[in-house]
């Protein structure tokens, strides 16, 4: 029978985070250079981490529905959610109503920036 440890599952889903934050970072400095080249690769991993943190409070799960909403925020700011003039974007994210990815197809539409 096979046996796997608590230390090796830490170990895989260490190595799993490891990649998708690899994956992130990639996309921001691809995507966004000049916002992102001057970070450093700990500076960019807690900025993926934080961000991807805050995409899960809106309840996006998927890689693709996180790197969307990476690049929402290097589009309007990483701060985005707390300036009132997006107060629209937030309000769309928390609606129930409308399921994933419908809001980020709405958001980036009116945004024009599909």
């Amino acid at each position: 029978m096979l046996v796997i440890r608590q230390a090796q599952l830490s170990a895989l889903a260490d190595a799993k985070r490891r990649a998708f934050e690899d994956r992130c970072a990639s996309f921001l400095r691809t995507t966004w250079p000049e916002d992102h080249e001057q970070l450093g690769e700990d500076e960019l991993r807690g900025l993926v981490r934080e961000r991807s943190a805050r995409a899960a409070d809106f309840g996006l799960t998927t890689e693709r529905d996180i790197q969307r909403f990476l690049n929402l925020s290097a589009l309007l700011g990483h701060d985005f959610e707390w300036q009132p003039r997006n107060e629209w974007i937030v309000t769309l994210l928390r609606d129930s109503t409308i399921p994933f990815p419908g809001k980020l197809e709405i958001i980036y539409r009116v945004l024009g920036s599909g």
